[in-house]
């Protein structure tokens, strides 16, 4: 699937709005009124909507790190918002993206890990 592509979540009650490029809720919207619930990222103020910060929240001194004698490049808030997630499981009303290690190993994060978000709507509740 192309990171491009939004994941769209729906229920009777609510519709939520995922886009797999961070995994990042970009919509919540209530079915019958079409109240949206979520900052749609106005780029005049902030280019974005509820980003997941992984592996840090916050910044490194000079943006990076040393372990085992080797030194890693880490951005503001971690790589996980900027990073395509895979989708791993998607159902009508629930959906699970997965990030892993593979990509950033060498240069940013070298600790093996599998990183999983699902949104899961249940009635009127994400």
């Amino acid at each position: 699937m192309s990171p491009k592509s939004s994941i769209v979540l729906q229920n009777g009650f609510i519709q939520a709005g995922i886009h797999p490029l961070g995994a990042e809720l970009h919509s919540l919207k209530n079915i019958q009124t079409s109240q949206e619930y979520m900052w749609q990222a106005d780029p005049e103020h902030w280019n974005r909507h509820a980003p997941i910060l992984f592996p840090i929240v916050g910044r490194l001194k000079e943006h990076s790190f040393v372990y085992e004698g080797k030194t890693f490049s880490l951005g503001q808030h971690g790589f996980a918002r900027d990073s395509a997630f895979e989708v791993v499981h998607q159902q009508a009303s629930e959906a699970t993206f997965r990030l892993s290690n593979e990509h950033i190993k060498e240069t940013s994060y070298p600790f093996n890990f599998i990183f999983e978000v699902t949104y899961t709507l249940k009635e009127n509740r994400l």
